[in-house]
């Protein structure tokens, strides 16, 4: 698996002049030493709420990614995934002050197994499906949180488009640490248990997750802002 060192944020819809509209996907975060960081890409610089919910604005948008229109997050990592390696360099179209950019970028490879783990989460096929990416939680992510060292769980890295976990408001990570010798981001709401069943890491929810499928109706254990709370949530399939 390829690493880019970004933290991308949901699919937008830009207009372009008056009629012609594209998507792309918004970049809120660059990794420190990250493939994304030598290419030049930039992150988001501010804040606004909606709905009582914090959203990040005014980063980079990718467009494309060598010829192929980005249609949504989900499309470009499976690109990634699919038709790129470690070295291999990638031409992204982006917008960037209303301008359309171009930047060379050389891949590298994903630094932690643990996000390798929470990117086969996203894609598996025909399974029950929430749309995130996940890592399990370890002492050094605990103490980034200022929760305690022996906290369990899952913290949302990324929260798919339009997916069940995003239709029931479930907060990814924003803020990049250095842990194990790669980058990880902290600050997201963290899954502790799966109805009721206890869930201490990716392995332990991908286990539970077999016995459900799409349509199942579910109740997820949250930890957000040191507040334990119950979510609600239909799983989806993923074609």
């Amino acid at each position: 698996m390829v690493a880019v060192g970004v933290q991308f944020f949901k699919v937008v819809q830009l207009v372009v002049g008056h009629q012609a509209k594209m998507n792309g996907v918004l970049v809120i975060d660059v990794l420190p030493d990250s493939p994304a960081e030598s290419a030049g890409l930039i992150g988001s610089d501010r804040v606004v709420a909606i709905d009582e919910q914090e959203f990040r604005l005014g980063g980079d948008v990718i467009v494309k990614i060598d010829s192929q229109d980005v249609r949504d997050f989900e499309y470009l990592t499976a690109y990634l995934a699919r038709h790129t390696e470690s070295g291999q360099n990638v031409k992204l179209t982006l917008l960037r002050d209303g301008r359309q950019d171009k930047l060379d970028l050389t891949l590298s490879a994903r630094p932690s197994e643990e996000l390798e783990t929470a990117v086969e989460e996203t894609e598996r096929s025909g399974d029950a499906w929430l749309g995130i990416m996940g890592v399990t939680v370890s002492p050094e992510i605990a103490e980034a949180m200022d929760l305690s060292p022996d906290q369990t769980g899952i913290l949302i890295q990324q929260v798919i488009e339009d997916s069940p976990a995003d239709r029931a408001g479930l907060r990814c990570s924003y803020k990049s640490i250095t842990t194990n010798g790669g980058q990880i981001l902290v600050g997201g709401d963290i899954i502790t248990g799966l109805d009721s069943q206890e869930i201490d890491g990716m392995a332990d929810f991908n286990q539970a997750a077999k016995n459900y499928q799409p349509d199942d109706e579910a109740e997820l254990q949250i930890l957000r802002d040191g507040d334990t709370f119950d979510v609600d949530i239909t799983f989806g399939a993923q074609t």
